[in-house]
């Protein structure tokens, strides 16, 4: 059984497939998720930070950037985000200048996670639903006016 391959995915119901295409279709927009980085890539070469080929279709997901425009966030990558820092803070008792390198790292994303929890709007004001909130890529966020 160690060997046998493992479903990776996530089932999601036919209403939520339907949403997602038309959402998709209407932005001509492509959603990756970034486990690692906690956050969605709304993918939109022009505007990427990880420094994507020209023809590229896809992010570079080992270059996420911080403050790129194509990242969103849900209220489970923010608290994805608080509970990697409390994994770092437990290593953070390591020498220095380790130690201290941990320390800023957890707290670069409590910060995040904070900004999140600060900026975040339900879903239904991005994407017509109000099931959850996510934190928008700079892009799609409603413009406030001039």
């Amino acid at each position: 059984m160690a060997t046998t391959p493992r479903f990776e995915g996530q089932i999601v119901t036919s209403k939520f497939a339907q949403k997602a295409a038309r959402f998709l279709a209407r932005d001509g927009l492509v959603l990756f998720n970034n486990p690692d980085d906690h956050l969605i890539c709304v993918f939109k070469r022009d505007t990427a930070l990880c420094d994507p080929d020209p023809n590229t279709v896809a992010p570079n997901q080992f270059a996420c950037e911080l403050g790129c425009g194509n990242a969103a966030r849900t209220d489970t990558d923010a608290r994805g985000l608080r509970e990697r820092a409390r994994e770092l803070d437990t290593l953070a008792a390591a020498p220095e200048p380790v130690g201290r390198r941990l320390r800023l790292n957890a707290d670069r994303l409590r910060e995040v996670a904070d900004t999140h929890d600060a900026t975040a709007q339900p879903a239904g004001a991005l994407t017509c639903t109000n099931s959850t909130r996510t934190s928008a890529p700079a892009s799609a966020r409603p413009s406030t006016g001039s």
